[in-house]
């Protein structure tokens, strides 16, 4: 299925926080994201604390679809059947991409103002996950950007196999790893790979 798609400048919602400005190396292999036209998946986890109005961020990178593919490659099989099933059931991204593209196109905020499984508006989510694709400095708008909430997430992970939680809890401890002692307390939740 080839979903329409339009590119925006990147919007600072989607840059390095560390920075300030945008991706520059791909998290895996080191490539540069923003001199060429290799296109990059990034994804951005935040925790939010209702008392207190204050939001953190969990963790966040880029990465290349190459790299990105190799990743997916090492999901088990019945992981990926799970996965595609799960969001073939919960999601039209051909419906969804028309209508925001038609709506709002250049308002990055109308994309990830609501969970796209759960429907839950960002402002009520306790915790929750941006993804987009960007090309260079461009963000591209088709299936993604997007937000998933905690509780899909949970859904989500339930569906990957252990072999599958083992691999994405391998490559968290690698590029995100946490004070001794700490992981237990606080552990992060593996990746979602869209």
């Amino acid at each position: 299925m080839l979903l329409p798609q339009q590119t925006i400048p990147l919007p600072p919602i989607f840059y390095a926080e560390e920075t300030g400005q945008p991706f520059s190396t791909c998290l895996h292999c080191s490539c540069s994201l923003l001199d060429t036209q290799t296109p990059y998946l990034i994804e951005k986890a935040f925790r939010t604390y209702q008392p207190y109005a204050s939001t953190d961020l969990v963790f966040e990178y880029a990465i290349c679809l190459a790299c990105f593919d190799t990743i997916w490659d090492t999901f088990s099989e019945a992981s990926r059947q799970h996965l595609d099933a799960y969001f073939d059931d919960q999601v039209d991204p051909l419906a969804r991409a028309q209508t925001l593209l038609e709506q709002q196109p250049l308002d990055v905020n109308h994309w990830v103002s609501h969970c796209l499984i759960k429907g839950t508006p960002a402002t009520a989510l306790t915790e929750y996950q941006l993804m987009a694709v960007g090309v260079g400095d461009l963000l591209v708008l088709s299936h993604v950007p997007c937000l998933i909430g905690g509780e899909a997430l949970d859904e989500i992970t339930t569906l990957l196999s252990k072999e599958t939680r083992d691999e994405l809890g391998g490559f968290m401890r690698d590029f995100f790893p946490q004070p001794p002692g700490l992981e237990e307390a606080f552990p992060i939740e593996p990746l979602l790979f869209l």
